[in-house]
Order: C-alpha cells, then structure tokens, then sequence
C-alpha cells in the first residue's frame, strides 16, 4: 500500500492536537497540585496547627539563627526589632554557630539583642562555634546554653594586613602615594610601617579590645584568674567555659527551654517558630520548601555581584 500525500495537513493538526491536550493535562494536574498545597498550608497556618510552630498562631516562641561570618546586617536587625516588639512572641531561642565577624557588626547585633532581652526573656544555645563576635552576640541574652564540644571564647581583636613591598621590589614595580597625612591610609601593603604607623594601629586595636572586654565583663561577672585567660583571646570548649562562667549550662534547646519554663514560667508545650534573619514570612518558606522549591529562597545569596567596599590598603 503506497503513502497517500494529505494536502490538508489533517494527521499533522491531529498529532498538534493531541501533544496540546497532553500540555494541558499536565499543567491543569500541576496547578491541582499547587494550590492543594497551598490550601492546605494555609489551612495548617490558620489552625495553629503544626508541631514545628512554622505556622504558630498566637502566643509562641521564636527561634532565631545567627550563623556564619556576622557584618552589619539591617535586614536582621529590622526582623530583631520586631520581634522585640511582637507581643505574641514569649521568649526568643537564639542559636548562635558563628566565628565572629567586624566588630561594628557584632556591636550592633549586640545592641540589637540587648533590646531584646529587655522585652522577653533571650536564651543563647551555642552550636558548633560562638567565638569572638559569636560570643559578643551570645552574652547579650539572659542564659547561655553551649554543648560540651562548642568552641567558644576568643574574646579579642585582630587586624591582618599583607606586606606587599619585598614582592614588588622583586618584580621592579613601584607604587606612589600622595597623602594627606602622614598616618593616612595606614597600615599600607606598600610599606614596612614605621613607629607611628605601628603605635596608631595599636592604640586601635587596643581600644577595640577595652569596648569588647567591658561588654563582656558587664554581662558576666567573671573572677580575675578567669579574665587573665579571657585576655589572652584564647578559645575554650563548652565544657572548659562552664566552671569559668563564660557560659551557664551544658546542653542544647531542650535545656533553653527547661530554663525558661523554671525561671520564666513559658509553658513546655508553647509552640516555636522558626524565624529566618532576611525577614521571609515563615509559613511562605515552608509552603516553597514543601513543594520542592526552597531553593529558590536561596537565590540572592548566591548571585556573583560587585562589592562596594573602600580598603585602601588592597
């Protein structure tokens, strides 16, 4: 049987017809399926009904994550603002797994939870790492709980800088500057510091140091051998920290909020909410995660972008 030639184009329209009906199929099951999701989500939220407490209603606990290298964060001191001022928030679970950061931005999220603390009761549960800035952040609340293995400590400033000048000499590259003083961009790459230089960058670090250790010692009465160590900027664990009083107690949120029942009265069954530090709508997260595209959520940290940043010494 010979191929008849269809000069109406009828099987094509058909198979066109078919692969549509196909298309729309799947994308009305898809939509079924979002807004399923969604509804019931929503459901869940209005409901109070979820042991996470992502979708609390009410009064409830909030658990806030301080993570990674801390800078000045607005976004995160507008949410710590809020729930200073959120009356439905009873207490604040603050997890703290941060080396520390710039001291202006540990001094500002410092401040941030003092406010806090001052509204409702703050419990600090260190996780792996709460050192240098990590602990200036953790001694702002009321209790700190650290495991035995947390690292913790490093109380103490640092400033590194390069020395590029024995490099360039070898490459025969020179580099000029023109000053406004003579302790202007100081200390520089280009140069071995002279006396002055070194005395400037000292008294800095020093007074970094004062403000950092007075923040300390207000906040935890610690006896004279154990400031000696703390001076020294050393690191300590968990389980070193405690009988020096650097921390109140070895464990983890369980022990946060057993002390917050004992001392506060929080209700051990009142629910916790997640709080993300960029403001995101807990609920709206969860709903994203729940249909495979929390990654989503993640997208604007892990954009490439330029930096705007003035360091004179690079």
């Amino acid at each position: 049987m010979g191929w008849t030639p269809d000069p109406n184009g009828t099987a094509d329209r058909m198979v066109d017809r078919r692969r549509l009906k196909r298309q729309v199929v799947l994308w009305r099951s898809l939509a079924l399926v979002v807004v399923t999701v969604l509804a019931t989500l929503l459901a869940m939220r209005l409901a109070g009904d979820d042991s996470s407490g992502a979708f609390a209603k009410g009064p409830h606990i909030a658990r806030l994550s301080i993570a990674g290298v801390i800078q000045t964060d607005q976004s995160l001191l507008d949410r710590i603002d809020r729930l200073t001022r959120d009356g439905t928030v009873r207490a604040v679970l603050l997890h703290i797994d941060s080396p520390g950061g710039t001291y202006a931005g540990a001094e500002a999220l410092y401040g941030a939870l003092r406010q806090l603390a001052a509204a409702k009761p703050v419990v600090a549960v260190m996780d792996g790492v709460a050192a240098s800035g990590g602990y200036m952040a953790a001694v702002a609340t009321d209790h700190i709980v650290a495991r035995a293995g947390t690292i913790t400590g490093s109380v103490g400033v640092i400033m590194q800088m390069p020395r590029l000048k024995g490099l360039l000499d070898s490459l025969g590259i020179q580099v000029e500057e023109v000053r406004s003083g003579p302790l202007k961009a100081t200390p520089s790459p280009f140069e071995t510091p002279d006396e002055p230089a070194r005395a400037a960058t000292r008294a800095l670090i020093d007074d970094l140091f004062r403000q950092f250790l007075t923040i300390v010692t207000s906040r935890r009465p610690l006896a004279e051998p154990t400031l000696e160590q703390v001076r020294t900027g050393r690191v300590f664990t968990g389980r070193q920290a405690l009988p020096l009083g650097l921390i109140d107690a070895i464990g983890g949120e369980a022990e946060a909020r057993h002390w917050l029942a004992s001392e506060h009265g929080i209700a051990a069954d009142l629910p916790v909410r997640n709080v993300d530090s960029d403001g995101t709508d807990d609920w709206v997260r969860e709903a994203l995660k729940r249909l495979g595209a929390g990654s989503l959520l993640r997208i604007q940290g892990s954009v490439d972008g330029p930096w705007v940043i003035w360091h004179p010494s690079l």
